[in-house]
């Protein structure tokens, strides 16, 4: 085997680069997805194994994994005499209306 193994190993070249590729994409979506005070993170680890019956040869493999803050919520469930579980009916949320103009840019006061 003959590679054209020349560039000195880094971060932005693990993998062909998709080690650079994958954490772009993946703090991207972390960061948009936080809460005012929420905390995430980004967990990467990489491996090196020596390929067996070469002197110099090395296999690399990397892993990332994303940790979201966690989301959750309680209510009040009772116990009925069927021993079933019940809680309130869900409410229909009306959708948010919002405009396109603010009072004054356009709306109907400067018709």
């Amino acid at each position: 085997m003959d590679f054209n193994m020349n560039e000195p190993l880094s971060l932005t070249n693990i993998c062909g680069g998709q080690l650079e590729e994958d954490f772009q994409k993946l703090y991207r979506k972390l960061v948009t997805q936080l809460d005012e005070g929420e905390k995430a993170n980004l967990s990467i680890s990489i491996d090196l194994q020596r390929v067996k019956d070469t002197s110099s040869m090395f296999t690399i493999s990397y892993k990332i994994t994303p940790k979201y803050p966690p989301r959750g919520k309680a209510s009040m469930v009772r116990m009925g005499k069927d021993y079933t579980l019940q809680t309130e009916k869900v409410q229909e949320k009306k959708p948010k209306v919002i405009g396109l103009f603010n009072e004054g840019e356009g709306g109907k006061d400067n018709e």
